[in-house]
């Protein structure tokens, strides 16, 4: 009886051992899961990573301040199915009120060297692989 029910018990272990598929990477951390990011050309791809290294994580902050503080969009990150493609934004403007609070599952805030705020406005959609589309949005 002893020996039947070991077996089984150890079967019940399985969940905490094994997992379907590793944690998603943190979101600034180069992607793992993803090839070399195709460019229009060699421009964009310096630039962009020279702005991805001159950003600085900064903690959300909110205030009572209500000047309204434009962002507009610099750059566009599409990453489908092990596809990662990186362009330039449209520079559409998206206005907000001065270190207004986002939302901890829509933005993640940064700051570049000049002082200027960055938010990363990151969308998933669910499906079978990683399915991420993020925006980069810098204070005019």
């Amino acid at each position: 009886m002893m020996r039947d029910l070991l077996p089984a018990s150890l079967l019940l272990l399985v969940p905490y051992i094994g997992h379907a598929q590793d944690t998603l990477p943190n979101l600034m951390a180069d992607h793992a899961y993803f090839g070399p990011a195709r460019f229009a050309n060699a421009t964009d791809s310096a630039d962009f990573s020279q702005s991805r290294n001159r950003l600085r994580s900064v903690p959300p902050t909110g205030t009572k301040d209500t000047t309204k503080v434009r962002y507009r969009m610099v750059w566009r990150e599409d990453q489908h199915g092990g596809l990662w493609s990186v362009s330039r934004g449209d520079s559409s403007l998206w206005e907000a009120r001065a270190y207004e609070s986002l939302d901890l599952f829509l933005g993640v805030h940064f700051e570049t060297a000049d002082g200027r705020r960055v938010v990363m406005v990151v969308h998933e959609t669910p499906c079978g692989l990683i399915c991420r589309n993020a925006r980069y949005y810098m204070e005019d």
